[in-house]
């Protein structure tokens, strides 16, 4: 083989590794703008599911505190109403 050809032969290789590294990169860019894609989203689906949470506590509590008042209210209206429902019978 001549100088030439070897030299020929030696640019393809080089050509085709630039190649193969080019598409390399192209492929790590995409790749690192779809993790920075996913951890964004994963971010925001952590700050939605912290607030659902604390809205949650929020609402137990109201909850908790409306059945005591329920409770409270039952027992006040029973209290009013358990001896008049025995005379109005006849």
């Amino acid at each position: 083989m001549g100088c030439r050809a070897n030299h020929a032969e030696g640019t393809d290789r080089l050509d085709r590794s630039t190649q193969r590294l080019k598409a390399s990169q192209a492929l790590a860019n995409e790749t690192e703008a779809i993790g920075a894609t996913t951890l964004a989203q994963l971010q925001q689906q952590r700050e939605t599911i912290d607030h659902t949470t604390r809205v949650l506590y929020e609402s137990e509590g109201y909850v908790d505190r409306s059945i005591k008042s329920l409770k409270g209210i039952a027992r006040r209206y029973g209290a009013l109403h358990s001896g008049s429902l025995g005379r109005n019978m006849c």
